[in-house]
């Protein structure tokens, strides 16, 4: 048998291993935001850039010192705009995939079932 001893930890093969430290979760992770609903990404990705111009509009109101962080803002804004909006078109690509993938599922499992013809895909 192998036993191998380092650090507060302790393995034996065949054994499993042995950990004498309380686990612990690391305090500086970020939680994880939950999972965005389609129904929310697809109206954020149509109405983004509409809000996106109708703040650019806005912007004459701003103080000269403002300025600056204003354009990052919205340039990060439109950035982020952009990105919701190519991740919502390969969504729609993604659920095409998914119903061609179903039928040529359908169309194999019909064949091992002993049928001489699949469905046509």
């Amino acid at each position: 048998m192998d036993i191998k001893l380092s650090r507060n930890v302790l393995c034996a093969v065949l054994m499993g291993c042995f950990l004498s430290e309380n686990l612990h979760v690391q305090e500086n992770v970020p939680p994880v935001p939950p999972l965005l609903s389609t129904e929310i990404l697809a109206q954020t990705a149509t109405q983004c850039r509409k809000t996106i111009d109708q703040l650019w509009e806005a912007r004459r109101s701003l103080k000269p010192e403002q300025m600056r962080d204003f354009q990052i803002a919205v340039g990060q804004a439109s950035k982020n705009c952009d990105d919701l909006q190519e991740i919502y078109t390969q969504m729609g690509r993604a659920s095409q995939l998914k119903q061609d993938y179903d039928q040529a599922l359908a169309s194999a499992q019909t064949l091992v079932n002993g049928q001489t013809s699949a469905p046509a895909l």
